[in-house]
């Protein structure tokens, strides 16, 4: 057997030998054949433009914008391209290589540098690198390793291309105007400057100062133009500079874009929101945009830098700055623009204008400035004289991001896409409604926009009060769960697409329709749902606008996501395991805003948004039926409604506690506080601080109110026996903690005070309710006082008002593995019933190991899918207690599998909603 491996790898040696032999002759005859025949060598070819940044420019076959190389035949005869090599690398001449084609004399030839990788003839070629826009070399050689032309490193701006002009020179210019696969016939400058320096940085001064503007180094014969109205300065616009620029306070100037009407003039809007100038003189930033210039060439940007003038300005503005540079005509040219004239109410690409954001943290220190677009944003706010903007990083503009954390809460660090809110309804009433609602659910599991109030000036005038918020669209999805915009379904309302196609809408609309018509008690078409909808989601998004009085939602405001999956993907990241999920935004028509289109608002906390948000009304805002059927259609399986109940509850006890709440609306008025007077005299709105103030205490009134009144409408609406008072404690507080339904008694849940024992909370009698010691590191639960149960949980249905629970722990030793003495520790591997069992939510299966063993527990459903897995590691020896959390999972059979020391139990268990 031997001798024939031998033999046979004797013989395959020789063959490869043979093979290469061949190929290596016919390859040096195809290479005579190309030289001797019809097409010459590639002598007469050159790398005559390329483009290293493109925006928008021409676009490949698939739609996108990517960097180009164009090669042009200089000479008299066809050149056979195949085995020719561009490369952006030094020594790498073969990094892509052309495939059998023809560059015919005068072609220009079109390859893209997309990084694509692309080489079948007679289609679309692209490299398999892109060309970085700070500068790399270019190479093109021949099949040999020839060198047949380079461009050295040069840096490109956005849409610029370099190329020879003309065609084929030595001379090489830069083109504002690219001709890819056309002779360079458009205009080019041989010279690219950078911007002028500046004496100063853009932010708080005291006193005044002369401003001294410098010429770029390195270049003769500049000179540099600047302006002091938000315009980009040149030479037909703005002022040469020859001598400093001075800065002063310019408080007492007259008033320019801030006496420009916002809306429509009506002295008998029934709202009173119309446009009013300010009173008196608005502060005012000089804002200074400077260019440098020169014959033959052109600025690559446009330095601009906001200063600010005056006294204390550190205390004026506790919060951070926006300065947004423009020319005027982009926001109040009566015919384009955006801010004026009705045209507010235009949406997209075509009604965006290139504005200059320079952003000052607190204390006025300056932390970004990039050129970005704006647009107006927002539904019926764009009525506002004051208005919402939403800000875009796009490459066009030069920086593809906003690379700044704006709101230190949030869990990103650069933005895409960022607004700066005028608070929407709220605009002449508080400023911080909508901000409020959200934060006091941004530890669930719904979705919210976070918040983060700052001052901005347009132009230099003072604009008043604007929230920043995050903005949901592809890009929002892009950041927070790094989902690909192909993957994402966006929909809204009745199932309006957004994001996503015919398919998904359709999909959609079926769920919600079977959710309505099927026996969603039944456990396998329960489970069916549980796959496609996140229900705690779903569950949590509308106990928080049911809460609020949202009554401009459900038949409003509604959007709703998943990642488009083939089923259910478990163990997926958060987001994409292609559930269905919502998402909370423009909550503005709750808490008590008084306005006479706003539903229920006569009776405040009184309104009945449960049954609002539950049975709809006909087929029209505000609540259709096609916007509650979703809610309607889960609460008729048991152990939902239940769970809706409880949650309901918990959230009344904690976050939305009617003492946190008013700690959370003081903690947001008093940051707004320092900077109302300075708002209410640029807008006149809200009326006065008198007026501001009696509409935070209608908000403290709501706070104060809403939780007996929704207790007592859950309790009629589901007909419930009435509230019971559960009171829980802890023998030793460093022992563990309980967790009541879903919330934790641990003082970082909002709502919990700090030392929270005995702690008492208001549930519905009739109702399930599951109660759960969690013993500490170090501990164990020792037992309850109240309960005659062993268990850590505890699943409690009374009919009575009162309950008291106290969970006992006992030390264990340091690890925790074990308790009492080395005798104590178990003889053999043993595992106990799980138990409770029937459970409701959660269950636990004790272990006993006498060494040191790796454990694997794993929750089966019965038709073989992993509902959860318990645990998965080394466990020391002792009693270890494996927690089963059937929380999201649907009634029904299942089993845990326990797997380790060479041995494999299965213990069935039944969840029962």
């Amino acid at each position: 057997m031997g001798k024939y491996c031998y033999c046979r790898t004797t013989c395959f040696f020789f063959c490869a030998f043979f093979i290469i032999i061949i190929t290596g002759y016919s390859s040096t005859k195809s290479a005579e054949n190309r030289i001797s025949g019809n097409t010459t060598s590639g002598a007469a070819l050159v790398i005559n433009e390329f483009l290293a940044s493109n925006n928008e420019n021409i676009a490949d076959e698939d739609g996108d914008n990517e960097d180009w190389i164009e090669i042009l035949n200089t000479g008299n005869e066809p050149v056979d391209l195949n085995w020719f090599g561009l490369t952006d690398r030094e020594g790498d001449f073969f990094r892509w290589v052309f495939p059998d084609t023809t560059i015919m004399p005068g072609e220009f030839m079109i390859v893209w540098a997309s990084g694509k990788d692309r080489s079948t003839p007679g289609k679309p070629l692209h490299t398999s690198f892109r060309i970085a826009s700070a500068g790399e070399p270019l190479r093109l050689s021949d099949f040999n390793g020839n060198l047949i032309d380079t461009v050295p490193p040069v840096f490109l701006p956005t849409d610029f291309s370099y190329g020879r002009k003309p065609d084929g020179s030595d001379q090489w210019v830069y083109f504002t105007e690219p001709t890819p696969g056309e002779s360079n016939t458009s205009e080019g400058v041989s010279l690219l400057l950078e911007p002028p320096s500046f004496s100063h940085e853009g932010g708080f001064y005291s006193e005044p100062f002369d401003l001294k503007l410098e010429a770029p180094d390195g270049y003769e014969g500049v000179r540099i133009f600047y302006t002091t109205d938000g315009s980009k300065p040149g030479p037909d616009n703005g002022t040469e500079y020859h001598e400093p620029v001075r800065i002063d306070d310019r408080t007492q100037e007259p008033n320019d874009i801030s006496m420009i009407p916002t809306n429509r003039y009506s002295p008998d809007h029934q709202y009173n929101e119309n446009w009013e100038e300010p009173s008196g003189q608005v502060f005012k930033g000089t804002v200074v945009r400077a260019v440098s210039w020169a014959p033959d060439s052109k600025s690559i940007e446009t330095a601009t830098h906001t200063f600010f003038v005056g006294d204390q300005l550190e205390e004026r503005y506790q919060l951070p700055v926006f300065s947004l540079a423009t020319d005027r005509d982009n926001f109040f040219s009566p015919d384009s623009g955006i801010y004026v004239n009705d045209n507010f109410w235009n949406r997209g690409a075509d009604w965006e204008r290139p504005v200059h954001v320079s952003f000052f943290e607190t204390g006025g220190r300056p932390v970004l400035s990039q050129d970005a677009g704006v647009r107006i944003h927002g539904g019926t706010s764009r009525g506002r004289p004051l208005k919402s903007l939403r800000l875009y990083a796009r490459r066009s503009y030069g920086e593809t991001w906003f690379e700044y954390p704006f709101i230190p809460d949030a869990p990103v660090e650069k933005y895409k896409r960022f607004l700066l809110r005028n608070s929407g309804n709220d605009w002449r009433r508080t400023l911080f409604r909508d901000a409020l609602m959200q934060k006091l659910v941004e530890h669930t599991t719904v979705e919210t926009q976070y918040y983060r109030p700052s001052i901005v000036f347009i132009n230099g005038e003072y604009w008043g009060i604007h929230n920043i918020r995050m903005r949901y669209d592809h890009r929002y999805f892009e950041t927070m769960y790094d989902m690909n915009r192909d993957d994402l379904v966006l929909l809204e309302g009745d199932a309006g697409i957004k994001e996503g196609n015919e398919s998904d809408r359709n999909a959609y609309l079926q769920l919600r329709d079977r959710l309505e018509q099927e026996d969603v008690n039944n456990p396998v078409i329960w489970r069916n749902f549980v796959e496609q909808i996140d229900f705690d989601n779903l569950r949590d998004y509308n106990i928080a606008n049911i809460y609020f009085r949202n009554t401009d939602w459900p038949g409003n405001n509604i959007d709703f996501w998943r990642k488009r999956t083939n089923g259910a993907v478990d163990g997926a990241p958060e987001g994409h395991d292609g559930r269905w999920r919502w998402l909370l935004y423009d909550t503005d028509f709750g808490f008590n805003l008084d306005y006479d289109y706003v539903q229920g608002y006569q009776v405040e906390a009184e309104h009945n948004t449960l049954a609002f948000a539950i049975d709809g009304s006909g087929n029209s805002w505000p609540n259709p039926q096609w916007s509650v059927a979703m809610l309607r259609g889960a609460l008729r399986n048991t152990a939902f409604r239940h769970d809706f109940i409880h949650r309901f509850a918990d959230l009344l006890n904690t976050a939305f506690d009617a003492d946190h709440v008013v700690g959370e609306i003081d903690k947001m008025k008093a940051v707004l506080d320092p900077h109302i007077d300075e708002h209410i005299r640029r807008w006149r709105g809200p009326e006065t601080r008198a007026f501001w103030e009696e509409e935070v205490e209608s908000m403290r009134r709501f706070a104060r109110n809403r939780p007996d009144t929704q207790r007592r409408h859950i309790a009629s609406y589901f007909n419930l026996p009435g509230e019971m008072n559960v009171t829980l404690d802890v023998n030793d507080p460093d022992g563990g903690y309980i967790t009541v339904h879903t919330i934790d008694i641990d003082k970082d849940v909002p709502g919990i005070p700090d030392d929270p024992w005995p702690w008492t909370g208001i549930y519905f009698r009739d109702v399930p309710l599951t109660i759960t010691a969690r013993p500490n590191e170090g501990y164990r639960f020792a037992g309850w006082d109240g309960a005659d149960s062993g268990s850590e949980e505890i699943t409690i249905r009374t009919f009575e008002s009162e309950m008291s629970l106290k969970a006992r722990f006992e030390a264990t030793d340091v690890s925790g593995s074990y308790t009492g003495e080395d005798e104590d520790k178990p003889s053999e591997f043993r595992i106990e019933p799980a138990r409770p069992n029937p459970f409701n939510s959660k269950s636990t299966i004790r272990i006993a190991l006498s060494h040191d063993t790796h454990i694997r527990c794993t929750v089966y459903s019965l038709d073989g899918r992993v509902a959860g897995r318990m645990h998965d590691g080394l466990l020391r020896a002792g009693y270890h207690d494996l927690r089963i959390d059937a929380s999201n999972w649907a009634s029904g059979i299942y089993i845990a599998v326990i797997e380790g020391g060479g041995l494999r139990e299965t213990i069935p268990v039944t969840l029962i909603r």
